[in-house]
């Protein structure tokens, strides 16, 4: 059996909606049933060595097309969000059908228009026979469609590291990873055997001849944790994820790590995770992207900071996206931030080793070579970094008649007079006040 993660790269958007296609022709003759747990013949490992020949711009000093990324926060389902996304069985059904579609749709423009959209998805999906049915907090379960609904708003890779991946013990997370594979949507974080884990700890996309790795782990587990669940997840370790970066650093371009950390509820990171941030910089990663404490804390770009290789560029980090999709309501984690950016390669040349400094991030040349002498002087730069807020909005936020949960864009929304009842209206701006201070690091508590 494979894991999302070997599946092969695709080309272009074109080709990922023309694989998109039958799955979601497929989930509405189904009514968003689950999907069986089913095994797939194995395909080649992706860890292969690259031939900088037919992987690299062929003209010395020639940029690379930035490949574009969105990152979202965590996905949760709440009972709340189970009980307004259930639709009636029709005549002579028996199995409750869950659609997620209407949730997700509002904000699929900005997911969709990334080479790569990545989410947190902090449930399980361990199937339709349930003794007790589908569950929230806090042992979440959750429907296939869940994870269908995200796929067709653009999400192409989904982390599963976190401290729900074993709610369902470890049948529940392999069945995770399987119904991940049928819908073809990638993962990382969790592995289906240890095996799989060790030789192939991180996930490897390519778009435009540039190349990353993304590594995905968690503090911790919720459940009393058996050898067995340890070995099969990604537990956050300073000298693990060491490792990790070392294994893959030749053969990308750029590593991103999308951790699960911090305190909850706090909307500035600890002391522990800049310095845990810090730290992993200088290990060679390129972009650290968090979740957990379900409410955003702020980012930032740490200039022209150089790590053990020698590689001298830009380093994104951004603590915790907050929330993405859940029931929760408290103040601040009614929502979450959308982080964009793009990743690019620019050359070295001999006559003009300034061109290895895009715009309009990087400003100051400092082209270094790897400690082991085998970069061929190749500038990462990150462009385009933005940022959007969503706010999740309750079924009587609308004046419209709805009855579920919605991911509204927050720009395009603020001033719905007409579409907002008054009180959400309230609640959002209010969101996007809290979000502005802390984003610019005047608001927020660390303790």
């Amino acid at each position: 059996m494979i894991t999302a993660k070997q599946l092969p790269v695709e080309g272009s958007r074109k080709f990922r909606a023309a694989l998109l296609f039958p799955c979601i022709l497929s989930l509405s003759l189904l009514q968003c049933r689950d999907l069986p747990y089913l095994e797939t013949e194995p395909v080649p490992s992706r860890f292969q060595t690259r031939n900088a020949e037919s992987n690299r711009q062929a003209d010395s000093g020639m940029t690379s097309e930035p490949v574009s990324f969105v990152f979202a926060g965590d996905i949760m389902c709440h009972k709340q969000n189970l009980d307004a996304a259930l639709v009636s069985p029709a005549a002579g059904q028996t199995l409750s059908i869950y659609d997620f579609n209407p949730s997700f749709e509002k904000v699929a423009p900005i997911i969709s228009t990334a080479d790569f959209a990545i989410a947190n998805l902090e449930t399980t999906l361990p199937g339709e026979n349930l003794p007790n049915g589908y569950t929230g907090y806090p042992h979440f379960g959750s429907p296939d469609s869940l994870a269908g609904a995200a796929k067709k708003a653009g999400f192409d890779i989904l982390t599963t590291a976190n401290n729900h991946s074993f709610d369902y013990g470890v049948s529940g997370m392999r069945r995770t990873i399987s119904a991940l594979n049928e819908l073809r949507l990638r993962q990382t974080g969790t592995f289906t055997t240890v095996e799989g884990r060790n030789s192939n700890p991180a996930l490897i996309i390519e778009r435009n001849n540039v190349r990353i790795g993304l590594l995905n782990y968690t503090y911790g587990l919720n459940v009393v944790t058996t050898d067995e669940m340890t070995s099969l997840v990604h537990l956050i370790d300073a000298k693990t994820i060491s490792n990790h970066i070392d294994m893959i650093r030749d053969e990308v371009d750029c590593v991103v790590l999308y951790l699960h950390w911090g305190r909850e509820y706090k909307t500035r990171p600890s002391a522990d995770q800049t310095k845990l941030a810090s730290q992993l910089i200088s290990y060679g990663a390129d972009a650290i992207i968090g979740s957990h404490p379900h409410v955003i804390q702020s980012f930032e770009i740490r200039k022209n900071r150089k790590d053990r290789y020698g590689r001298v560029n830009d380093r994104i980090v951004a603590y915790s996206l907050g929330n993405f999709f859940g029931g929760q309501r408290n103040r601040r984690s009614d929502g979450g931030m959308v982080l964009q950016f793009s990743v690019g390669i620019r050359q070295a040349s001999e006559s003009n080793p300034a061109r290895l400094l895009p715009e309009p991030i990087n400003s100051n040349p400092s082209p270094e070579l790897r400690a082991n002498g085998t970069d061929r002087g190749n500038k990462l730069f990150f462009e385009k970094v933005r940022h959007e807020l969503v706010w999740i909005a309750t079924p009587d936020s609308l004046r419209e008649e709805s009855v579920t949960y919605q991911l509204l864009p927050v720009k395009e929304w603020r001033n719905r007079t007409g579409e907002l009842t008054e009180a959400a209206r309230s609640e959002m701006q209010q969101f996007e006040r809290d979000s502005a201070g802390i984003i610019s690091g005047k608001g927020g508590s660390r303790n």
